[in-house]
């Protein structure tokens, strides 16, 4: 084994002798954090240091055992408060920097050169790189959110280029870089418009192995940290098992056609585009959709049953806070709807803007919709704002479905092939739903908590003269009741229902959803594609969970 030079010296003294840059990138490591003292221990390495992991994990396990048969350190050696690694660092399997014990300061890494790790888990450890970085796999980093306003937790800086498969930042953990970004899948309020969880959190948990989820969790309104299992991660990581989908699996899954309104302006030809896309067909005149607290209807001209006309346009409502209306107006279609919406400004419909783009707004106060008023392209900016942040999760709503849609909707295939008759009524069989929670009209024993999801069953019956067939329902928190709301209202559902078929042909499972309780069920649209990805995740781990807790593991599947 090669033999590194390692010297212990206080802080102060070891940017003496090497005044290079790394401190100062330490310090920003830290972000608003305060920095390490100039008495601090440093553990200073001559590099380049290849190593097969470093589990770089403070006290509780120090030395580090590649670490420590690397540098000849012996048992008992006292951890130090930075770890500096004067050359590149080579870890082929995964760089785990866990935080100190409440109270303690976090330990520190600074390497000054080059880095390239298989994956790195990084929790409220600063981490610096004077130079470029390279993540084969997983790099998660995950903080503790300031309590002040304006601070910064610590976080990586990176001199040059980052890359990375799949990026994860949560918690407030920073990310700072000099060169590029090359990652090419991005999670976490750090990535702004590239995050790809931003609407909704069921992108993250494709790309991890399922056996790294906490399966039956939401992951969204500020949880998002909360869905990959990070006990399970690391045991996963040292153990050289895999915590990520393959590539292929992973592309699949979370394909998107980014030429559908390619660079995602608003504007009337986007919109136009919307409206040719495969979220439409020629039998279905509209669309409707939602993810969080937004949903959506995207109409083509068309004189629905009511003879009302209706033009081309895009409905968005951000409950009980914005609505908005897109339209592409030429004036021909000024009746029905549009004429009874015009009407309330009490003058003439609002012109288009320069791009032929006619676009209408109200908001609410205290649960009430205010009037309706055009939006210009220089109207109220925090309009604009939240127009802009909705048009964006319809358009990546859309991007997926057409995806999906080109590739023949595997997710959805696998929906399908997952909920049989014949599981959904193994699982509701089980004592937990014929003996414990049996009363579906009750309220103590209609049903429970599952992590993150609420689960029910109704079964067949008679109630109050109708009968009732056989269902599965399985609920969860989404958001905050708005004023004038029932209690309770903001819990989304989908619910799994065995209909009866023709004679001789084998029953059918109906899927709908709701966006709130105080809502109508509709059914689960074939271009909901992560609607359908949580759907499949939470049944079967769901069903893998129950059937396990009642002894009958042979009725577990595989997530398909």
């Amino acid at each position: 084994m090669t033999s590194h030079s390692v010297t212990w010296l206080p802080l102060a003294q070891a940017h003496a002798l090497w005044p290079d840059g790394w401190r100062e990138a330490l310090a920003r490591a830290h972000g608003t954090a305060p920095p390490l003292a100039d008495a601090s221990m440093v553990c200073c390495v001559e590099g380049p240091l290849s190593l097969p992991e470093l589990a770089w994990d403070g006290d509780a396990h120090w030395p580090p055992g590649a670490l420590a048969d690397a540098l000849a350190l012996p048992a008992g050696t006292h951890a130090p408060e930075l770890l500096l690694v004067r050359g590149d660092l080579h870890v082929a399997g995964a760089v785990t920097a866990l935080a100190s014990p409440p109270g303690a300061a976090a330990p520190a890494l600074v390497v000054c050169g080059n880095a390239h790790w298989g994956h790195a888990v990084l929790e409220n450890t600063p981490v610096a790189i004077t130079g470029h970085l390279q993540v084969d796999g997983l790099l998660w980093g995950s903080g503790t959110d300031p309590a002040e306003a304006g601070a910064t937790g610590p976080g990586l800086e990176v001199g040059g280029t980052l890359g990375a498969q799949v990026a994860l930042f949560t918690s407030g953990y920073g990310l700072r870089t000099g060169g590029e970004r090359l990652l090419a899948y991005r999670f976490g309020t750090e990535f702004g418009d590239q995050d790809l969880t931003a609407f909704s959190a069921e992108p993250l948990a494709a790309v991890f192995d399922p056996a790294c989820l906490h399966g039956l969790a939401v992951g969204e309104d500020g949880g998002l940290g909360a869905l990959p299992d990070r006990t399970a991660v690391r045991l996963a990581l040292h153990a050289g098992q895999p915590v990520l989908r393959s590539p292929d699996a992973i592309a699949a899954d979370l394909a998107s056609d980014t030429a559908l309104c390619q660079d995602g302006a608003l504007h009337a030809s986007h919109l136009r585009q919307l409206l040719r896309s495969r979220l439409l067909d020629a039998a279905h005149k509209k669309a409707t959709g939602w993810f969080g607290q937004t949903d959506f209807m995207l109409c083509r001209q068309h004189v629905d049953d009511e003879g009302d006309t209706y033009g081309d346009g895009l409905f968005m409502t951000v409950w009980k806070t914005w609505d908005f209306h897109l339209s592409i107006d030429d004036g021909t279609a000024r009746q029905g709807w549009w004429q009874r919406l015009t009407a309330r400004l009490r003058s003439a419909p609002p012109p288009p803007r320069s791009d032929g783009l006619a676009l209408m707004h109200r908001r609410y106060a205290g649960g009430v919709p205010g009037p309706w008023e055009p939006l210009a392209e220089d109207g109220d900016p925090a309009a604009i704002q939240a127009c802009l942040l909705a048009w964006r999760g319809v358009l990546g709503y859309a991007r997926k479905a057409v995806a999906q849609a080109r590739a023949g909707h595997p997710v959805w295939r696998r929906l399908q092939a997952a909920l049989t008759p014949a599981r959904i009524e193994a699982l509701a069989q089980l004592p937990v739903f014929t003996e414990q929670y049996n009363d579906w009209w009750g309220t103590e024993r209609n049903g429970w908590w599952e992590g993150d999801v609420w689960v029910g069953v109704r079964q067949p019956c008679m109630h109050e003269g109708e009968p009732w067939g056989l269902a599965l329902k399985l609920s969860w928190r989404n958001g905050t009741e708005a004023p004038g709301d029932a209690p309770d209202d903001a819990h989304a559902a989908y619910q799994l229902e065995i209909e009866a078929a023709a004679p001789g042909a084998p029953p059918a499972v109906r899927i709908t959803c709701a966006q709130r309780q105080s809502e109508p069920r509709r059914p689960l649209p074939l271009h909901a594609v992560d609607h359908a990805a949580r759907l499949l995740r939470w049944f079967t781990v769901l069903e893998k969970r129950l059937h396990a807790a009642h002894g009958d593991t042979a009725q577990g599947h595989e997530t398909p």
